[in-house]
């Protein structure tokens, strides 16, 4: 069977818990103008590429279904910086990935270096009352906290935050790089 872009976005939103309305939301659409898409099948491929990857948090990849390689793109000359690789060379967290957007920028743990986090402060449980957080800084030098969650029902969240605010963060919880620094 075939799946339309309408049967993807509604299961990448369930999954999220998000409501369609929710995903034209943060779109700054109407319902009604992605219901007319979904009726002419015209969900062009840039809309639903930002859907999926930046509303939703997925990430499409492609892949050769005879010999499972994935499609990799080599950038063209009219390109300011060569994209690095999803995850190469970064310094990982302790956290999964989330993506989300804060202040109307779309931050992604997985394309940034993680700096300090709160996990095991007691040397023993990986969250304290449930939640733990981490700070991050992505290729722009901007700084972000995501706060996880292991409650039932709580999505975990990013808030972009400043240097000083960052710099506060790593002399507490310091331990991956020393990318944050005084000035």
């Amino acid at each position: 069977m075939k799946y339309t872009a309408k049967d993807y976005i509604a299961a990448g939103a369930d999954r999220r818990g998000m409501s369609i309305g929710d995903v034209c939301k943060v779109l700054g659409m109407s319902q009604q103008s992605l219901s007319q898409m979904y009726a002419h099948d015209s969900v062009r491929a840039k809309l639903f590429l930002t859907i999926m990857e930046d509303v939703l948090g997925y990430e499409t990849v492609f892949r050769d279904p005879e010999t499972g390689v994935e499609l990799s793109v080599v950038p063209n000359k009219s390109q300011k910086e060569p994209r690095r690789a999803a995850g190469a060379g970064r310094i990982e967290g302790h956290g999964r990935r989330v993506k989300a957007m804060s202040d109307g920028v779309m931050y992604d743990t997985y394309r940034s270096d993680a700096v300090a986090d709160s996990f095991y402060l007691d040397g023993e449980h990986e969250y304290r009352d449930g939640f733990a957080q981490e700070l991050y800084v992505d290729r722009e030098n901007r700084y972000f906290l995501v706060t996880y969650s292991d409650h039932i029902g709580d999505r975990d969240k990013i808030k972009a935050v400043d240097k000083e605010i960052a710099l506060r963060f790593k002399e507490a919880y310091g331990r991956y790089i020393d990318r944050v620094k005084a000035e």
